[in-house]
């Protein structure tokens, strides 16, 4: 019964996770390349990666509009690729406040 209690919440909040992440990927998919304008649509190849970030000093994570998740789109038409925010907006590396930066891809 306990275990229960704490499955539960545990596999609700994985199932949500899941839905917002492939509701991202669908989102993305009906954006055009920056780079050639064409859409995106569902040949190209979506990887959604998780980024720990090393702020410079004075900086804070929370300052800096960092994503976590993002979303890499490789465009299947130009072979270009682009980062995203999971609203869909193009994230370019803020010119100051980032020291360094990990990429973990989940898919």
């Amino acid at each position: 019964m306990i275990a229960a209690v704490v499955i539960v919440p545990l596999v609700i909040i994985q199932v949500l996770a899941d839905r917002r992440q492939r509701q991202a990927i669908a989102h993305v998919r009906t954006l055009a390349c920056p780079h050639c304008r064409r859409t995106y649509g569902t040949e190209a190849i979506i990887r959604v990666a998780s980024s720990l970030w090393n702020p410079a000093p004075g900086f804070k994570v929370s300052q800096l509009d960092l994503p976590d998740p993002s979303y890499f789109a490789t465009c299947p038409a130009c072979p270009q690729e682009t980062e995203y925010y999971e609203d869909g907006r193009v994230f370019r590396l803020p010119a100051e406040g980032v020291r360094s930066r990990t990429i973990m891809f989940t898919v």
